[in-house]
């Protein structure tokens, strides 16, 4: 019996040491997206400052003319905005994943506008 409880304890002891590890690895991880956010956000702002809409969708989703049709336009915002969906980056590096979201977030209010 008192094998079975140092046992007990033991894993008991481990699984919370396992939790903690956990626990600090996602404040960490955490630390590391806002960091990384903070920058990428300043990247992107300057990147869009004084831009109209069509100027945002070209310069962030490579449409090559605003003398395309309002179709065409939204079209490619369509793609563009599914490129770069937070849903579709999850497996991506951490930078790339931020950028992404940062694009989104920029670019979602855009289609009223075409």
């Amino acid at each position: 019996k008192a094998a079975d409880e140092a046992s007990l304890k033991q894993r008991v002891d481990d699984r919370l040491r396992q939790h903690r590890n956990e626990e600090d690895s996602r404040g960490r991880l955490a630390d590391l997206k806002l960091e990384v956010q903070s920058r990428v956000h300043e990247e992107i702002s300057r990147r869009a400052a004084g831009k109209s809409p069509v100027q945002l969708l070209m310069e962030f989703c490579g449409i090559r003319s605003s003398a395309d049709s309002r179709d065409s336009l939204k079209k490619a915002y369509r793609r563009a905005l599914a490129q770069v969906h937070p849903d579709r980056m999850q497996q991506k590096p951490l930078e790339q994943v931020v950028e992404a979201e940062e694009i989104y977030k920029l670019l979602q209010p855009i289609y009223c506008e075409l």
